[in-house]
């Protein structure tokens, strides 16, 4: 691992622990979730095979609080069982620490760190890779409605098997935001990355990511948010996997990474607060995709002087959650049930697909 993040880390945790007062943990956060799904086209293939997935999750977050700081350290861990195509299961493990400085109310400044395991079994242990990362951010407010955000990360990833594909990302953002006094807000965004790939061609793949988010409200229970967003490369090439294995379709890092492709894409939902406390969202959104490779042929390995692969993607989805009080300590109880389909249209036969799926989940916060 290398040695850069994994310093920062530790300095970083270092900070996080030794303000005066670190034996008096100020608190915890605790949570534990459970969900369910019936899929219906499980790796999003043009096979489109079925399962039934569940997912347990637990994490824990002491933290301490002192005159113009807070910080916490945490752990997450997923598990993920596929009730039909059990040697895709896995586990994902996620700890870190974070630090937040406040040297004026108005004015925020954050750092973290994380450290990430992926553990497969089965066959998909192929997959499996160890992570860190480091990030730092700064929140100013320009004015009463007016607020800017700035922020740099850093991202190490390295596979047990695939080590080619093993790589560093770097991202820049900016985001600017204005609120209006009726609630309603529109944000812009931007996001330079750049990934540099251990098996690739010797540069790295850079990107840049523009967004324009608005946020109105309609009515005192309803609103409504509209996303768009453009995904420009301007330098290297990603590299892609390819026939590694016909079940590791869905996993995006690998087989469909954002820095192999450029396109378009928006969203829209709308939230409603029912009188009991249900919180209903209705959303839909399309990507247009144009990638910088070509199609691939029946035994998924790319055609030498095939068209470049060109996907349209359109998905709708809807939700309700439902959050119960258990005590007077604040500890909550959430309960939500989804539905989500998609479909893709791509010049590439393997990716033109439809799928969908519907669950339902529990979450208890304490």
């Amino acid at each position: 691992m290398p040695r850069s993040p994994l310093y920062a880390a530790v300095t970083l945790l270092l900070l996080a622990l030794c303000p005066s007062g670190v034996f008096a943990i100020d608190g915890f956060d605790v949570s534990a979730s459970v969900s369910s799904s019936v899929e219906d086209n499980v790796f999003r293939t043009a096979g489109g095979e079925d399962d039934v997935i569940r997912a347990f999750s637990a994490g824990i977050a002491p933290h301490w609080k002192w005159t113009g700081c807070e910080s916490a350290v945490f752990y997450d861990g997923t598990i993920v069982d596929f009730s039909r195509y059990s040697e895709s299961s896995y586990a994902v493990h996620n700890a870190g620490a974070t630090l937040d400085y406040f040297p004026k109310s108005s004015i925020r400044v954050r750092g973290g760190i994380d450290l990430v395991i992926r553990e497969g079994s089965g066959s998909t242990d192929l997959y499996d890779y160890s992570g860190n990362g480091v990030f730092c951010e700064l929140q100013l407010p320009l004015s009463l409605d007016w607020t800017a955000r700035g922020g740099l990360s850093r991202r190490t990833k390295e596979y047990r098997v695939l080590h080619d594909f093993d790589n560093k990302e770097s991202v820049a953002s900016f985001h600017i935001e204005h609120r209006f006094p009726d609630g309603a807000s529109f944000a812009l965004r931007a996001e330079a990355g750049a990934k540099d790939y251990l098996g690739g061609p010797g540069s790295e793949a850079r990107q840049l990511l523009t967004s324009l988010r608005v946020s109105l409200p309609m009515g005192e229970r309803t609103g409504l948010r509209l996303r768009v967003s453009d995904r420009l490369s301007f330098g290297g090439e990603a590299l892609v996997a390819s026939g590694v294995a016909a079940d590791g379709y869905w996993l995006e890092d690998l087989y469909d990474d954002p820095y192999g492709y450029e396109g378009m894409e928006g969203d829209a939902m709308v939230s409603h607060l029912f009188q009991g406390g249900v919180m209903l969202r209705i959303g839909c959104g399309a990507k247009l995709k144009s990638y910088d490779r070509a199609v691939l042929d029946g035994d998924g390995v790319w055609l030498a002087d095939g068209p470049r692969r060109e996907d349209v993607c359109l998905e709708a989805s809807a939700g309700a959650e439902k959050t119960l009080r258990l005590n007077r300590q604040g500890a909550l109880l959430k309960l939500s049930a989804g539905w989500y389909v998609s479909w893709s249209e791509s010049n590439d036969a393997l990716y033109r697909y439809r799928a969908s799926s519907a669950g339902l989940g529990a979450e208890v916060l304490f």
